[in-house]
């Protein structure tokens, strides 16, 4: 019984190391100067170019819409915590985005992947996209290129 304990504590302890907190602030914009100068009672949607490895960039440029920081982050969380074929969706200012994770796999060099479909719909057009994303060991999903 204590051993059968020891092991669920354990495994349970494992489970929670694996667990990872991404500031993406720091990630996808500029300087974290310039978000320290903005007024913090009225907190700010910033817009960012797409690098091409975040999760939006692709239906960035097929859309030609620019995404925020708070979209990619979710995104992000969208992979990592939705099950297959589950989606994730929300509004953003100028329409509603849509990330379905399709097929999750490993590498053989031991990283989680997943293919994905992100859509953005406005009121004149629905564009989709499918993609791949691998989970990096700071615990980020970075879209991989083809």
């Amino acid at each position: 019984m204590l051993t059968s304990r020891i092991i669920l504590v354990s495994l349970f302890i494992v489970c929670l190391s694996a667990c990872q907190t991404v500031k993406f602030g720091d990630l996808f914009s500029g300087s974290p100067e310039s978000e320290k100068s903005a007024p913090s009672e009225a907190p700010m949607v910033k817009e960012t170019a797409m690098q091409p490895q975040q999760l939006l960039s692709s239906l960035s440029v097929e859309s030609k819409q620019t995404f925020s920081i708070d979209d990619e982050s979710r995104a992000q969380k969208a992979l990592e915590d939705s099950y297959t074929n589950q989606p994730s969706q929300w509004q953003n200012t100028s329409s509603e985005l849509v990330i379905l994770p399709v097929k999750t796999f490993e590498q053989e060099t031991g990283k989680f992947c997943r293919e994905y479909k992100g859509t953005v719909i406005t009121k004149a057009k629905e564009i989709g996209i499918t993609s791949t994303a691998c989970r990096q060991d700071n615990g980020l999903w970075v879209r991989q290129l083809k």
